[in-house]
This record gives structure tokens, C-alpha cells and sequence, in this order.
């Protein structure tokens, strides 16, 4: 099992049983003691069906694709690759028939086309399997693959059409397809082991524009042996293309998506970078010294409507504060019984503070919008309020002969409402205006470290807990809101990696892999862009990520126009040694030279040392040279 720190690379994970029909048949023998036998019995024949995927995938199947669907980056020197849930699955068929050894090639290949290649892009399309099946190579576009049991006529198959032209020259061979498909294996942070199987593309896409990738399906299609390259008319390892002048062959496409390749700033390494995090949740100061003291605290101006129908400006916090307060800094004093009685007034702004009171209202609103916990919460105290009343009585009349029995102890708080509270503790239902009243205070490409001020949060329950009757002691019991910080993160990282992954820590300098990360309350996308997270306890650093499964393999793009296309040497532990010199691409790691961007996978995995001890190329030791690492940045807290 690898470390929990590190990820593992399997060549290949063969399945027990590859699919098809198989029957089972018993045989019992009596004998004598002496040997001989007396009588025979044989069991009727039992039959079953293994049956992988093979035309479709289910959406379960697929754990993640790179780069993201959809996305805009800088992946020109990246190799697409698509993550399997199911690690044998790249290994339950066969791409070429009678399988000679546990090296076996994928039946999955990863195609790229781009609009360099055809305009405007292959569409896929839908037939039934009958249809489909009633094709010949002659037709141009099949090889004659027969129905499986529990396939029908009927069935649905997703196919695509793509010109043999460019096939000659995208297509890889089966020693391509067996080091392009490999098993990874990781581990969390309670030792569960869980592998996934990854499939990876032969080519990179171009810069500045629009890319395709489709996983399909080549079972079958390819002819057995190694390739020999040094043979141009030999067929061994290559794919079978249509017979007679067909310009277009037809395969099952399993997964395909669109994504598009821009400028490094649009990476995910270049935003990472560019990220703004140097700033706190603040507005920027004016001039005024005694309104940027206010704005310094994370207070903004917004309009105030006061009873008598004036209107005006005043100030306002939500619970998100840029500084930390003392811890449990909760303001003394008995409850509030409306939101006016906590508005404060500033005389050197001669403005209202309106934070408090727009906390008690916000949640009493909130509260009486939902009628299940608006109902549970007023029986909950008439039921602790007539308990009050039987107190009372029994202190006052306890000298009486028939004195009413001692009341039992506080009814507690209804589990419905308890959610309620802790839901509130982590602003899950707050509108998130009443939490970033200001765009300003979180600009586009920017990081907001904050803390929750726990004074907000207790007029936000006090709001709550002003509905009903009037119960003095109804707070008493209620464990005050944790101690909660956290951060807030627009940017095109949340869109673009939606597997995209962070750690806090409450001390700046933590060691990763030593220091314990602080425990995550809430991790929730508000918007297709803005992310929080909140941690419990004092965040002072947070670490962004992506997870193993995005790490990617690539190459390293020439410096300028002219220079080799390279890459660095990695150690058997998976250290890129970075004080060597990376090797140099030649013509002969191309296929069809390097404007194609088709790599010569064989010869590259030689290259790049992707060998065994008896120097023959293998698919984990080639991932492992061509993984380019998980970007990790650390934002410290200002």
C-alpha cells in the first residue's frame, strides 16, 4: 500500500475473468478403497455470462478528465487523459484478438482532433446496435463485431466518423496503447486504498485552439503482435483500417468532450499564481480617518431606511470579519427583544451601525420563513414557558398540603431546531449579500481569508429565538457558536477544476504530511465561481490543490520557437531531478514530425528511461516519467 502522502503506479490490473460465456460442470467419482471406481456422477451444466462495458459507459464510470470539460488553459503541452472508477476496466477487452501476454494493450484509445484537423469538429451520433451491426468493412466504417448475450438490436451506441487521413496518422499501435493505459493507486488519510485506471491520448493538443477528445472503443480492430515499425507494408500491432476507398472509419465512443487552449495566464498553474490574496476582506480606505477605521473592521457603507421614512447611510459587518476577536468574545447582557435596540450610533461618522440589528432581524426572518422549524421552535417554548410557570407555583405554594408537583427538568431543544442552529453557525442558509455586501470586498481572481464573528452570530440566534412567547431563560443550555474561520475564493479555478482542493492550517510554517490540517465544516460552491470554506479553530494558512487523480502528464514546451520540445528524468521514488538537464526531443519521438504533435510513445518511453531492468518499456514506470505533478500553492494570512 503506497503512503498517504504519495500515489503508486501499476503497469496494469488484468482482469480474473475477461468477458464472454462460461460453463460450469461437476464431476463426482466413487471409489474403492483400493482405487477403483464404483460410479460416476455428472452435475447438468451450469452457464453464466461475464460481461463488461463495451458500447457505453455509465456516467459512474468516470472519475474525472483532463483537462476539464469546457475548460480554457494553457494545456498545449499536456497529454489528455480520462480516470477510470473501475481499475481493470482499460483490460476487459481485448484490442487486438488472443492476448500473448500480461504487457495486453488497452481496448480504450484517446483520440485528439482539433480544428487544425477538421472544421467544424465530428459530432457524435446515435444508432441502434442492430443497425450498426448490419455493417460490413466494405461499408468503410465497421469490422464485423457480433452481439454479446444481454445486447439487443435495440440498443442504443453513441459512433463517431473520422477520416482515415487523419487516422494514418493519430492512430497508435498496440505498444502504444499498452503504455498509454495504466493503474493508480492512492491513499486517504485513513489508509482506504482505492485505485483507479487511467487511459491516456498520444498527442497534444495545438495553441489558441478548439480540441476534442474521444474515448472509443478499438476491440478488436488491431492486429496481433508487437508493431514493427521497421517494416513499412507489416500489419503486426497496427490498426486495421476499412478495406476500398472508404475515407472514414466508425468507432463507439465511450466519453468525449471539447476543451480549449489559451495562454499560460489561463492555466492552472498561471491562475494559481496570479491569485489576490494579499488583501484583507476590506473596502480600500478613503481619506476619512474615522470611516476608515470602520472600513479597516470590514464594514461598508449601505442604505439605511430608518422608521420615521428618512433615509440615509449606515454601516454595516456581516458575520465574515477580517481580524480575529478575542476567542468567545460574545457580548454580555440580557437578549434583545427587537433589532432596533441594537443599532449603534457613531458620532464621529454621525452614521448608524447597523451590523447587529441586521444579524437579529436576518435571522428571525429566516426562521419564520420555514414553517417546520417556526412550529417546533413556538411549541418548544410554550412547552419550556408553562415548565417556567409550574416552577414558579411550586416555589410560591410549597407550603401549601396539595402543592404542585416539581416541575422536571428543561425540556430539551427540538432536534429540528438544533439543526437549524448549527446550519446558521455555518451560514448555510444566510443570502450572500448579507455576507459580502460589496463586490469590492471580493474582486474577480482573489482569496478572502476571514473569521466569523461570534457576536453576529449570537444576535443571528437571538433573532431566531425572539419568535413566540417571551421565555427568559431560553438560551440557557445552547452551546455557544463554535469558533469558525474560514475563506472565500472567486476565481476561474472553481469553475475550471471542480475537483480543486485546499487544506488549512493554523500555523503558517506547518509541514505537510506532519502538522495536522485544521478539521473542514463546509466546503460549498455559492456560485459557478465563488467557493467558502470553513475550518474550525484560527486559520492562519491555506494550501490549494488538486487532487491525485488530476495529476497530468506532459511534456515541457520549447522556451522559444526553434528549441526542442523536452523532458526532465524523474528518480524510481517519483523526485524530478531538477539540477539535471532535461532530454531533448528529436524527429524520431514524433510520428509524422513534430507539426502533427502525435508522440512516438515507444521511442519516447525509451528516451525517458520508462524501462524495466530488462530494458522493455512499461505503462507505470512511463507514467510516472511523464507526470508533471500537482501545482500547490500556500496563501499565508495578512
Amino acid at each position: 500500500m503506497p503512503d498517504q502522502s504519495e500515489i503508486e503506479f501499476i503497469s496494469n490490473h488484468l482482469p480474473a475473468m475477461e468477458s464472454g460465456n462460461y460453463s460450469i460442470s461437476v464431476t463426482q467419482t466413487l471409489k474403492h478403497k483400493g482405487g477403483a471406481a464404483i460410479a460416476r456422477f455428472t452435475s447438468k451444466d451450469l452457464n453464466f455470462v461475464v460481461q463488461g462495458a463495451r458500447f457505453r459507459l455509465e456516467p459512474q464510470d468516470i472519475a474525472a478528465v483532463f483537462p476539464p470539460a469546457g475548460s480554457l488553459g494553457d494545456h498545449q503541452n499536456v497529454l489528455p487523459h480520462v480516470v477510470l472508477r473501475r481499475s481493470t476496466l482499460p483490460w476487459e477487452r481485448e484490442a487486438a484478438p488472443g492476448r500473448t501476454s500480461a504487457a495486453a494493450p488497452s481496448w480504450l484509445a484517446l483520440l485528439l482532433i482539433s480544428e487544425d484537423d477538421v472544421t467544424p469538429l465530428p459530432t457524435p451520433q446515435t444508432v441502434t446496435l442492430g443497425k450498426q451491426l448490419q455493417a460490413t468493412g466494405d461499408d468503410g466504417y465497421w469490422t464485423g463485431l457480433s452481439k454479446e448475450s444481454g445486447q439487443s438490436d435495440s440498443d442504443q451506441i453513441t459512433v463517431i466518423d473520422l477520416p482515415v487521413s487523419l487516422l494514418a496518422k493519430i492512430m497508435p499501435t498496440t505498444d502504444d496503447l499498452t503504455l498509454l493505459a495504466h493503474v493508480r493507486a492512492t491513499a486517504d488519510a485513513h489508509g482506504n486504498l482505492t485505485e483507479t485506471a487511467v487511459v491516456m491520448g498520444n498527442r497534444l493538443p495545438p495553441a489558441g485552439k478548439l480540441s476534442m477528445a474521444y474515448l472509443v472503443s478499438v476491440e478488436n480492430r488491431y492486429d496481433q503482435g508487437p508493431a514493427d515499425l521497421t517494416q513499412p507494408n507489416s500489419t503486426k500491432g497496427k490498426f486495421r483500417f476499412p478495406g476500398g476507398n472508404a475515407s472514414a472509419a466508425r468507432f463507439v465512443v465511450l466519453k468525449s468532450w471539447r476543451f480549449s487552449c489559451s495562454n499560460p495566464e489561463h492555466s492552472f498553474v498561471g491562475l494559481l499564481n496570479g491569485l489576490d490574496a494579499s488583501k484583507p476582506l476590506t473596502l480600500p480606505p478613503t481619506g476619512n480617518a474615522g470611516a476608515d477605521a470602520l472600513l479597516a473592521d470590514g464594514r461598508v457603507p449601505v442604505p439605511h431606511h430608518l422608521r420615521g421614512g428618512s433615509r440615509g447611510y449606515g454601516f454595516y459587518r456581516g458575520p465574515l470579519v477580517p481580524t480575529a476577536g478575542p476567542p468567545n468574545a460574545v457580548a454580555s447582557g440580557s437578549a434583545s427583544t427587537t433589532a432596533d435596540a441594537l443599532l449603534r450610533f457613531d458620532a464621529d461618522t454621525r452614521m448608524f451601525d447597523v451590523s447587529y440589528a441586521a444579524a437579529w432581524e436576518l435571522g428571525r426572518l429566516l426562521t419564520l420563513a420555514d414553517q417546520r422549524i417556526s412550529t417546533a421552535l413556538l411549541q418548544w417554548k410554550h412547552t419550556r414557558r408553562q415548565q417556567l410557570l409550574a416552577a414558579s407555583q411550586a416555589h410560591l405554594y410549597g407550603h401549601l398540603a396539595l402543592q404542585p408537583a416539581a416541575p422536571s427538568s428543561p425540556v430539551p431543544i427540538p432536534p429540528a431546531c438544533d439543526r437549524w442552529l448549527k446550519d446558521l453557525a455555518l451560514l448555510k442558509p444566510l443570502p450572500f449579500n448579507y455576507l459580502v455586501p460589496d463586490e469590492r470586498l471580493l474582486p474577480t481572481e482573489s482569496l478572502r481569508v476571514f473569521d466569523i464573528d461570534p457576536v453576529w452570530m449570537d444576535r443571528l440566534w437571538q433573532g431566531v429565538l425572539s419568535l413566540g412567547p417571551t421565555v427568559p431563560d431560553i438560551a440557557v443550555g445552547l452551546p455557544p457558536p463554535p469558533r469558525v474561520s474560514g475563506f472565500l475564493l472567486r476565481s476561474a479555478l472553481v469553475s475550471g477544476w471542480p475537483d480543486l482542493e485546499q487544506d488549512a492550517w493554523e500555523d503558517a510554517g506547518a509541514q505537510r504530511g506532519l502538522a495536522v490540517p485544521l478539521e473542514l465544516l463546509r466546503r460549498e460552491k455559492l456560485s459557478p465561481n465563488v467557493l467558502i470554506c470553513l475550518f474550525k479553530g484560527d486559520l492562519k494558512a491555506v494550501d490549494l490543490h488538486l487532487k491525485p487523480e488530476a495529476l497530468h502528464m506532459g511534456l515541457d514546451a520549447p522556451a522559444s520557437a526553434g528549441l526542442p520540445w523536452t523532458k526532465r528524468h524523474r528518480q524510481a521514488d517519483g523526485t524530478e531531478l531538477s539540477h539535471q538537464k532535461p532530454k531533448d526531443l528529436d524527429n524520431t519521438h514524433w510520428s509524422h514530425g513534430e507539426s502533427a504533435r502525435v508522440l512516438n510513445i515507444l521511442e519516447l518511453a525509451h528516451l525517458i528511461d520508462a524501462v524495466d531492468g530488462q530494458q522493455q518499456p512499461q505503462s507505470a514506470q512511463f507514467a510516472m516519467q511523464m507526470t508533471e505533478g500537482v501545482p500547490l500553492r500556500r496563501f499565508g494570512r495578512n
